[in-house]
């Protein structure tokens, strides 16, 4: 803490937060203006600015598998089952406080697990953006549930979009397959559309031998 507070104003005293004050602070290069030289103010910007916390793609929710698992807890298990049995008691208030307490910890160990892997996240990221060399990946961010889903049956489709959304150059490999996935995604028929591999093979299924005919 003491260190980034010392770069902008010196600030000796730790129990100031310098999130408190750093929008506030002069953009005046003083050193290059004494200097008489060019004004360098990316550190500036770089404190006054939300690049240093800011994590695009940091997840919002667990993933399924790992919900799935909070519910096979020990704890949580033992709190359904009691939830259970006190549903033939005609206790009803004491079943709905057994309810909401059996909420309020599912709710609270998500929480604690999302922080967790969302830690975990961010340092595999930063550990890969070290390793890229800081270039990072394009940012690919699918909200609409059928894009996703073209993306997953067209894989040529999302990599068409991905190279489109790059901002980088592309590779000499990455260019060559861009053609041929304009082509593919040209020559699909719009009435079927079908799985990776599982296209019809000069109008006949692909399945190894088998030779039905399928009608496009």
């Amino acid at each position: 803490m003491a260190p980034r507070q010392s770069q902008i104003l010196a600030q000796r005293d730790p129990k100031t937060f310098p999130g408190h004050y750093q929008a506030h602070c002069s953009s005046i290069d003083t050193v290059s203006a004494v200097l008489d030289e060019e004004v360098q103010t990316k550190h500036i910007e770089y404190f006054q600015g939300y690049g240093q916390i800011c994590e695009p793609g940091l997840p919002l929710e667990l993933p399924a598998h790992m919900k799935e698992s909070i519910l096979m807890l020990p704890k949580m298990a033992e709190m359904r089952e009691d939830i259970q049995i006190s549903e033939g008691n005609n206790d009803e208030e004491k079943l709905q406080a057994k309810k909401r307490k059996y909420r309020e910890a599912l709710v609270r160990q998500r929480r604690a697990d999302l922080k967790k892997y969302r830690e975990s996240w961010i340092h595999v990221e930063r550990d890969q953006n070290i390793l890229n060399r800081g270039k990072g990946k394009p940012l690919h961010v699918v909200k609409d549930i059928c894009t996703r889903a073209q993306y997953l049956i067209m894989p040529e489709l999302a990599r068409i979009a991905t190279a489109m959304a790059c901002t980088a150059e592309l590779t000499f490999e990455e260019k060559l397959f861009f053609p041929g996935d304009l082509r593919t995604l040209c020559s699909r028929k719009e009435d079927v559309i079908y799985l990776p591999n599982e296209q019809p093979i000069e109008g006949f299924c692909p399945a190894q031998g088998c030779q039905l005919e399928i009608e496009k």
